[in-house]
Protein backbone atom coordinates (compact mmCIF):
# COMPACT_ATOMS: atom_id res chain seq x y z
CA UNK A 1 0.00 0.00 0.00
CA UNK A 2 1.10 3.35 -0.43
CA UNK A 3 3.12 5.25 2.29
CA UNK A 4 1.39 7.74 4.50
CA UNK A 5 2.92 9.74 7.32
CA UNK A 6 1.34 9.99 10.56
CA UNK A 7 0.26 13.34 10.81
CA UNK A 8 -0.14 15.66 14.07
CA UNK A 9 -3.89 15.92 15.71
CA UNK A 10 -5.21 18.64 12.89
CA UNK A 11 -6.92 21.92 14.47
CA UNK A 12 -8.88 24.05 12.58
CA UNK A 13 -6.72 26.92 12.56
CA UNK A 14 -3.93 24.54 11.69
CA UNK A 15 -4.70 22.74 8.35
CA UNK A 16 -4.43 25.18 5.56
CA UNK A 17 -6.62 22.71 2.99
CA UNK A 18 -8.89 20.13 2.91
CA UNK A 19 -8.02 16.67 1.34
CA UNK A 20 -10.31 15.96 -1.84
CA UNK A 21 -9.43 12.58 -2.30
CA UNK A 22 -8.26 9.25 -0.02
CA UNK A 23 -4.38 8.85 0.57
CA UNK A 24 -4.10 5.42 0.30
CA UNK A 25 -5.18 3.10 -2.11
CA UNK A 26 -8.78 1.00 -1.36
CA UNK A 27 -8.97 -1.39 -4.40
CA UNK A 28 -5.79 -3.90 -3.10
CA UNK A 29 -5.04 -6.73 -1.72
CA UNK A 30 -8.24 -8.80 -1.89
CA UNK A 31 -10.01 -10.11 0.85
CA UNK A 32 -8.44 -13.56 0.82
CA UNK A 33 -4.63 -13.37 -0.62
CA UNK A 34 -3.57 -13.98 2.59
CA UNK A 35 -3.84 -15.79 6.16
CA UNK A 36 -3.86 -12.26 8.17
CA UNK A 37 -6.38 -11.09 5.77
CA UNK A 38 -8.24 -13.90 6.29
CA UNK A 39 -8.30 -13.62 9.97
CA UNK A 40 -9.14 -9.28 9.98
CA UNK A 41 -11.95 -10.36 7.35
CA UNK A 42 -13.59 -12.80 9.95
CA UNK A 43 -13.13 -10.45 12.44
CA UNK A 44 -14.56 -8.09 10.89
CA UNK A 45 -17.70 -10.32 10.06
CA UNK A 46 -18.44 -11.12 13.18
CA UNK A 47 -18.86 -6.94 13.78
CA UNK A 48 -20.50 -6.14 10.54
CA UNK A 49 -24.58 -5.83 10.49
CA UNK A 50 -25.42 -8.74 8.41
CA UNK A 51 -22.36 -11.41 9.54
CA UNK A 52 -19.94 -10.61 6.06
CA UNK A 53 -22.60 -11.20 3.78
CA UNK A 54 -22.36 -7.14 3.30
CA UNK A 55 -18.73 -8.03 1.64
CA UNK A 56 -20.41 -9.85 -1.59
CA UNK A 57 -20.82 -7.05 -3.65
CA UNK A 58 -17.05 -5.61 -4.14
CA UNK A 59 -17.98 -2.22 -4.92
CA UNK A 60 -20.42 -1.57 -1.80
CA UNK A 61 -19.10 0.78 0.76
CA UNK A 62 -18.97 -2.07 3.40
CA UNK A 63 -15.90 -3.65 0.97
CA UNK A 64 -14.44 -0.59 0.45
CA UNK A 65 -14.20 -0.16 3.87
CA UNK A 66 -12.79 -3.46 4.78
CA UNK A 67 -10.02 -3.39 2.14
CA UNK A 68 -9.11 -0.44 3.51
CA UNK A 69 -9.10 -1.68 7.18
CA UNK A 70 -7.43 -5.21 6.13
CA UNK A 71 -4.10 -2.32 4.94
CA UNK A 72 -3.84 -0.61 8.07
CA UNK A 73 -0.61 -1.42 9.29
CA UNK A 74 -0.72 -3.09 12.83
CA UNK A 75 -4.23 -3.90 12.41
CA UNK A 76 -4.03 -7.48 13.42
CA UNK A 77 -3.11 -6.56 17.01
CA UNK A 78 -6.06 -4.18 17.97
CA UNK A 79 -9.13 -4.76 20.41
CA UNK A 80 -12.47 -5.84 18.48
CA UNK A 81 -13.71 -2.14 19.71
CA UNK A 82 -10.98 -0.61 17.78
CA UNK A 83 -11.76 -2.53 14.91
CA UNK A 84 -15.28 -1.76 14.75
CA UNK A 85 -14.75 1.91 15.15
CA UNK A 86 -12.24 2.29 12.44
CA UNK A 87 -14.84 -0.16 10.28
CA UNK A 88 -17.99 2.76 11.26
CA UNK A 89 -15.89 5.48 10.66
CA UNK A 90 -14.69 3.93 7.40
CA UNK A 91 -17.92 2.92 6.33
CA UNK A 92 -19.28 6.20 6.68
CA UNK A 93 -16.97 7.92 4.57
CA UNK A 94 -17.27 5.15 1.51
CA UNK A 95 -20.93 5.82 1.87
CA UNK A 96 -21.12 9.07 2.38
CA UNK A 97 -17.83 10.96 -0.16
CA UNK A 98 -18.65 11.93 -3.77
CA UNK A 99 -21.91 9.39 -3.59
CA UNK A 100 -25.15 10.90 -4.96
CA UNK A 101 -28.64 10.13 -3.41
CA UNK A 102 -32.16 11.67 -4.03
CA UNK A 103 -31.32 15.71 -3.73
CA UNK A 104 -27.84 15.76 -5.11
CA UNK A 105 -26.20 15.44 -8.43
CA UNK A 106 -25.23 11.85 -9.36
CA UNK A 107 -21.22 12.40 -9.24
CA UNK A 108 -21.46 15.13 -6.53
CA UNK A 109 -17.90 16.41 -5.33
CA UNK A 110 -16.13 15.35 -2.04
CA UNK A 111 -16.70 16.73 1.62
CA UNK A 112 -14.79 20.13 1.58
CA UNK A 113 -12.68 19.05 4.21
CA UNK A 114 -11.52 15.41 4.71
CA UNK A 115 -8.08 16.13 6.25
CA UNK A 116 -6.26 12.67 7.02
CA UNK A 117 -9.81 10.49 6.68
CA UNK A 118 -8.67 7.16 5.13
CA UNK A 119 -5.09 7.25 5.82
CA UNK A 120 -2.75 5.67 7.77
CA UNK A 121 -2.95 8.28 10.96
CA UNK A 122 -4.93 7.18 14.00
CA UNK A 123 -8.41 8.18 13.18
CA UNK A 124 -8.50 10.46 16.24
CA UNK A 125 -6.81 13.00 13.72
CA UNK A 126 -9.00 13.27 11.29
CA UNK A 127 -11.10 16.60 10.51
CA UNK A 128 -14.32 16.66 12.73
CA UNK A 129 -13.19 13.44 15.49
CA UNK A 130 -12.53 13.96 19.13
CA UNK A 131 -11.32 11.37 20.81
CA UNK A 132 -10.66 10.29 24.26
CA UNK A 133 -8.50 7.66 25.48
CA UNK A 134 -8.83 6.53 21.87
CA UNK A 135 -12.49 6.49 21.55
CA UNK A 136 -14.80 8.65 19.38
CA UNK A 137 -16.91 10.93 21.19
CA UNK A 138 -17.76 13.57 18.90
CA UNK A 139 -18.28 13.07 15.18
CA UNK A 140 -18.72 16.84 13.58
CA UNK A 141 -18.67 17.62 9.73
CA UNK A 142 -21.67 20.27 9.76
CA UNK A 143 -21.87 21.97 6.13
CA UNK A 144 -19.57 20.11 4.80
CA UNK A 145 -21.02 18.41 1.37
CA UNK A 146 -21.84 15.09 3.39
CA UNK A 147 -23.97 13.38 0.70
CA UNK A 148 -25.25 9.88 -0.30
CA UNK A 149 -26.32 8.18 2.83
CA UNK A 150 -25.65 7.93 6.72
CA UNK A 151 -25.10 4.40 6.93
CA UNK A 152 -26.38 1.67 9.84
CA UNK A 153 -23.05 0.81 10.61
CA UNK A 154 -22.47 3.96 12.22
CA UNK A 155 -24.38 2.58 15.07
CA UNK A 156 -21.11 0.72 15.95
CA UNK A 157 -19.82 3.83 17.50
CA UNK A 158 -23.66 4.25 19.45
CA UNK A 159 -21.68 3.23 23.25
CA UNK A 160 -18.91 6.20 23.08
CA UNK A 161 -20.44 8.67 20.53
CA UNK A 162 -21.51 11.88 22.69
CA UNK A 163 -21.71 14.69 20.16
CA UNK A 164 -22.98 14.01 16.55
CA UNK A 165 -23.63 16.81 14.26
CA UNK A 166 -24.21 16.24 10.60
CA UNK A 167 -26.35 20.12 10.17
CA UNK A 168 -26.41 21.46 6.69
CA UNK A 169 -25.46 18.45 4.70
CA UNK A 170 -27.18 17.18 1.69
CA UNK A 171 -27.12 13.34 3.14
CA UNK A 172 -30.61 11.69 2.47
CA UNK A 173 -31.78 8.76 4.77
CA UNK A 174 -35.51 7.22 4.53
CA UNK A 175 -37.46 5.50 7.25
CA UNK A 176 -35.64 2.55 8.23
CA UNK A 177 -32.46 3.93 6.80
CA UNK A 178 -32.71 5.69 10.04
CA UNK A 179 -32.30 2.85 12.46
CA UNK A 180 -28.71 3.66 13.37
CA UNK A 181 -30.14 6.20 15.48
CA UNK A 182 -31.43 4.33 17.91
CA UNK A 183 -28.35 2.67 18.49
CA UNK A 184 -26.77 5.87 19.57
CA UNK A 185 -27.65 5.59 23.32
CA UNK A 186 -25.04 8.56 24.93
CA UNK A 187 -25.88 11.00 22.89
CA UNK A 188 -26.30 14.35 24.35
CA UNK A 189 -26.27 16.18 20.88
CA UNK A 190 -27.73 15.73 17.94
CA UNK A 191 -27.83 18.37 15.18
CA UNK A 192 -29.29 17.20 11.80
CA UNK A 193 -30.84 20.40 10.69
CA UNK A 194 -31.26 20.95 6.97
CA UNK A 195 -30.46 17.48 6.31
CA UNK A 196 -32.78 15.80 4.01
CA UNK A 197 -34.30 12.94 6.52
CA UNK A 198 -37.35 11.87 5.24
CA UNK A 199 -39.97 9.87 7.98
CA UNK A 200 -43.14 10.04 8.73
CA UNK A 201 -43.65 12.65 11.36
CA UNK A 202 -40.67 12.93 13.57
CA UNK A 203 -38.48 9.31 13.54
CA UNK A 204 -39.78 6.94 16.59
CA UNK A 205 -35.99 6.09 16.43
CA UNK A 206 -35.31 8.98 18.48
CA UNK A 207 -37.04 7.98 21.91
CA UNK A 208 -34.35 5.31 22.65
CA UNK A 209 -31.81 8.52 23.07
CA UNK A 210 -32.22 8.88 27.07
CA UNK A 211 -29.68 11.10 27.42
CA UNK A 212 -30.01 13.75 24.58
CA UNK A 213 -29.88 17.00 25.86
CA UNK A 214 -30.15 19.13 22.84
CA UNK A 215 -31.63 17.88 19.31
CA UNK A 216 -31.94 19.97 16.27
CA UNK A 217 -34.67 18.18 13.71
CA UNK A 218 -35.35 21.33 12.27
CA UNK A 219 -35.82 21.77 8.40
CA UNK A 220 -35.05 18.44 7.88
CA UNK A 221 -38.27 16.34 5.79
CA UNK A 222 -40.01 14.96 8.78
CA UNK A 223 -43.34 15.73 8.00
CA UNK A 224 -46.73 14.30 9.97
CA UNK A 225 -47.32 13.92 13.63
CA UNK A 226 -44.90 14.75 16.24
CA UNK A 227 -44.98 11.03 17.35
CA UNK A 228 -45.48 12.70 20.59
CA UNK A 229 -44.23 9.17 22.52
CA UNK A 230 -40.74 9.61 21.35
CA UNK A 231 -40.45 12.51 23.85
CA UNK A 232 -41.69 10.46 26.98
CA UNK A 233 -37.99 9.51 27.68
CA UNK A 234 -36.07 12.33 26.64
CA UNK A 235 -36.34 13.83 30.33
CA UNK A 236 -32.70 15.59 29.99
CA UNK A 237 -33.89 17.86 26.93
CA UNK A 238 -33.03 21.40 27.47
CA UNK A 239 -33.20 22.60 23.85
CA UNK A 240 -35.32 21.43 21.17
CA UNK A 241 -35.56 22.55 17.84
CA UNK A 242 -37.93 21.13 15.51
CA UNK A 243 -39.64 24.24 13.17
CA UNK A 244 -39.58 23.80 9.41
CA UNK A 245 -41.30 20.73 9.48
CA UNK A 246 -45.34 20.20 8.59
CA UNK A 247 -47.00 18.58 11.85
CA UNK A 248 -50.49 19.78 11.26
CA UNK A 249 -51.35 19.19 15.26
CA UNK A 250 -50.66 21.62 18.82
CA UNK A 251 -47.93 21.19 20.88
CA UNK A 252 -48.32 17.86 22.66
CA UNK A 253 -48.28 17.00 26.55
CA UNK A 254 -45.23 15.34 25.81
CA UNK A 255 -42.88 18.48 25.04
CA UNK A 256 -44.51 21.36 27.04
CA UNK A 257 -44.30 18.57 30.50
CA UNK A 258 -40.47 17.84 29.33
CA UNK A 259 -38.92 18.36 32.92
CA UNK A 260 -35.69 20.06 32.13
CA UNK A 261 -36.81 22.14 28.22
CA UNK A 262 -35.50 25.93 29.00
CA UNK A 263 -35.52 26.92 24.75
CA UNK A 264 -38.44 25.45 22.44
CA UNK A 265 -38.11 26.35 18.80
CA UNK A 266 -41.00 25.22 16.48
CA UNK A 267 -41.12 27.74 14.10
CA UNK A 268 -42.76 27.86 10.23
CA UNK A 269 -44.68 24.12 11.24
CA UNK A 270 -48.18 24.64 10.80
CA UNK A 271 -48.66 23.90 14.27
CA UNK A 272 -52.35 23.88 15.36
CA UNK A 273 -54.28 25.28 18.84
CA UNK A 274 -53.89 28.09 21.25
CA UNK A 275 -51.23 29.25 23.56
CA UNK A 276 -52.98 27.88 26.38
CA UNK A 277 -50.24 25.38 26.82
CA UNK A 278 -47.65 27.76 28.08
CA UNK A 279 -49.34 28.16 31.29
CA UNK A 280 -47.67 24.26 31.92
CA UNK A 281 -44.27 25.37 30.89
CA UNK A 282 -43.35 26.86 33.96
CA UNK A 283 -39.32 26.22 33.26
CA UNK A 284 -39.13 27.83 29.78
CA UNK A 285 -36.70 30.62 28.98
CA UNK A 286 -36.97 31.05 25.37
CA UNK A 287 -39.80 30.11 23.06
CA UNK A 288 -40.22 31.02 19.45
CA UNK A 289 -43.01 29.68 17.45
CA UNK A 290 -43.05 32.34 14.80
CA UNK A 291 -45.27 31.88 11.36
CA UNK A 292 -48.04 29.37 12.24
CA UNK A 293 -50.78 30.83 11.27
CA UNK A 294 -53.12 28.13 12.88
CA UNK A 295 -52.29 29.49 16.37
CA UNK A 296 -54.91 31.17 17.27
CA UNK A 297 -56.48 32.92 20.51
CA UNK A 298 -55.67 35.87 22.46
CA UNK A 299 -52.33 35.98 25.20
CA UNK A 300 -53.29 34.31 27.84
CA UNK A 301 -52.77 36.57 31.37
CA UNK A 302 -51.23 33.11 32.95
CA UNK A 303 -47.97 34.12 31.11
CA UNK A 304 -47.47 36.18 34.41
CA UNK A 305 -46.54 32.98 35.77
CA UNK A 306 -43.78 31.72 33.76
CA UNK A 307 -40.61 33.64 35.76
CA UNK A 308 -37.90 32.43 33.86
CA UNK A 309 -39.38 33.56 30.14
CA UNK A 310 -36.82 35.74 29.04
CA UNK A 311 -37.15 35.24 25.24
CA UNK A 312 -40.74 34.83 23.37
CA UNK A 313 -41.55 35.01 19.57
CA UNK A 314 -44.96 34.61 18.51
CA UNK A 315 -44.84 36.50 14.98
CA UNK A 316 -46.81 35.91 12.26
CA UNK A 317 -49.59 33.91 13.58
CA UNK A 318 -53.13 34.49 14.60
CA UNK A 319 -53.87 36.08 17.57
CA UNK A 320 -55.95 38.58 18.27
CA UNK A 321 -57.82 40.79 21.76
CA UNK A 322 -55.14 42.85 23.60
CA UNK A 323 -51.43 42.74 25.01
CA UNK A 324 -52.42 41.77 29.04
CA UNK A 325 -50.63 44.09 31.50
CA UNK A 326 -50.11 41.14 33.06
CA UNK A 327 -46.72 40.78 31.30
CA UNK A 328 -45.57 43.09 33.22
CA UNK A 329 -44.89 40.26 35.88
CA UNK A 330 -42.22 38.88 33.44
CA UNK A 331 -39.31 40.42 35.17
CA UNK A 332 -36.80 38.65 32.98
CA UNK A 333 -37.79 39.31 29.72
CA UNK A 334 -35.16 40.42 27.22
CA UNK A 335 -37.16 39.65 23.85
CA UNK A 336 -40.36 39.94 22.35
CA UNK A 337 -41.92 39.78 19.05
CA UNK A 338 -45.61 39.90 18.64
CA UNK A 339 -45.91 41.62 15.24
CA UNK A 340 -48.27 40.52 12.14
CA UNK A 341 -50.73 39.35 14.22
CA UNK A 342 -54.40 40.50 14.73
CA UNK A 343 -53.81 42.19 18.21
CA UNK A 344 -55.63 45.40 19.48
CA UNK A 345 -55.16 48.35 21.34
CA UNK A 346 -51.97 49.81 22.36
CA UNK A 347 -48.84 48.26 24.04
CA UNK A 348 -49.65 48.29 28.21
CA UNK A 349 -46.93 51.17 29.65
CA UNK A 350 -46.63 48.69 31.71
CA UNK A 351 -44.35 46.43 29.81
CA UNK A 352 -42.66 49.53 27.95
CA UNK A 353 -41.18 49.80 31.34
CA UNK A 354 -39.64 46.00 31.46
CA UNK A 355 -35.76 47.03 32.51
CA UNK A 356 -34.42 44.02 31.06
CA UNK A 357 -36.88 44.49 27.52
Amino acid sequence: PTEVLDTPSPTLSSIASPTSTPTMTTTSPTLTTTMKEISIEERLAAIALQAGSEFVDPESYHSKAVRYVINLPGVSEITKSQLAQKYALACFYFSTFKVGNLYTVENPPGWLRSDNWIGYSDECTWYGIVCIDGKVVSLGLPENNVAGTVPLELSLLGTTLLHLDLAGNPVFNIDEDMAWIEEMVELRELFLHLCNFDSNGITTYLGNLTKLEHLDISYTLMFGSFNSEVFKSLSNLHTLELGGNVYNEPIPDEIKNLPALENLYIENAQLKGDLSFLSSMEMIFELWIDMNEDISGTLPTELEKISSLASLSISECNLHGSIPAELQMLTSMQQLWLYGNQLSGGIPSEIVELKNL
